[in-house]
């Protein structure tokens, strides 16, 4: 009996770690700013990257424990 021995295709893997940083960074910096759009007292640009950077570390972090990246 002769096996057949089929190929699959190999696909590039996407960095999954680098394309998920990328879309939170962009969702939280987008958030934070939309937050404060009608306040009377916004936080400056500054403490805006601020906020968004502790998201997007909260966030990743969260994703890391609950799926293998």
């Amino acid at each position: 009996m002769v096996m057949s021995t089929t190929t699959t295709p190999q696909f590039p893997r996407p960095k999954i770690y680098s394309l998920l940083t990328a879309s939170v960074e962009r969702a939280c910096a987008y958030a934070s700013h939309r937050a404060w759009k009608h306040s009377d007292a916004p936080p400056n640009e500054e403490e805006c990257e601020r906020i968004a950077e502790v998201f997007v570390q909260e966030v990743l972090t969260q994703l890391c424990e609950d799926f293998e990246l």
